[in-house]
């Protein structure tokens, strides 16, 4: 049986990066997204935001990166980093760790 995919959508506008995230996310999608924010914050990029109203499972791969990239653009915990619409499914996974 295969795994349902998933994929995460990436945007930068002025300062701000939005990853819309759908489906079943792995460790498969996290280098790509990583990088895209990384280079995005050397461009001058310094907020992020995820859209979860469609993601149904991230593996700790990638939840591992979302909490790297909230540690890199929010070290203070100033609101930089926002997870936007969170779906049910996304919920109880937070949840459950």
């Amino acid at each position: 049986m295969t795994a349902p995919s998933g994929k995460v959508l990436a945007r930068r506008e002025r300062n701000e990066i939005t990853f819309l995230v759908v489906g079943h996310v792995t460790c498969h999608h996290s280098p790509a997204m990583r990088q895209f924010a990384e280079e995005a914050q050397s461009a001058g990029a310094n907020s992020i935001e995820y859209d979860l109203r469609d993601c149904t499972y991230c593996d700790s791969t990638f939840l591992g990166t979302l909490l790297a990239l909230k540690r890199r653009f929010d070290p203070r915990d100033e609101g930089r980093v926002r997870l936007a619409c969170p779906s049910t499914s996304f919920r109880q996974m937070l949840a459950q760790i």
